[in-house]
């Protein structure tokens, strides 16, 4: 694919709004796992569908990068994405859990 097929795609409205509710849902889902009980009954499938959600996020990032180039680095919320990604990729990211939902700001 053409990085302006890619471009076209990526910055469309319909995906951009996919976003932004999967950055919801991944919020939810962030508070869900701080619970106790709720883990113990559907740990098992928050992990799954936060573990798939990042896979978006990541595949995104990927695609942005390689539409933008160096542009990338010159948006302050790319670079706010990307830090907040590669955070949500570290295996125990205990002390920083939350922060992945501050892409909400966005």
């Amino acid at each position: 694919m053409s990085r302006e097929t890619l471009r076209a795609f990526i910055y469309a409205p319909r995906v951009q709004h996919t976003i932004v509710g999967l950055i919801l849902i991944n919020a939810v889902l962030l508070g869900l796992e701080t619970s106790a009980t709720v883990m113990a009954q559907a740990g098992n499938l928050i992990l799954a569908i936060d573990r798939v959600i990042l896979l978006i996020f990541v595949i995104g990032l990927l695609i942005r990068l390689y539409v933008e180039r160096l542009m990338f680095r010159r948006d302050p919320w790319s670079i706010f994405d990307f830090a907040l990604i590669k955070i949500a990729l570290i295996p125990d990211r205990a002390p920083f859990a939350m922060l992945p939902a501050l892409r909400v700001l966005r």
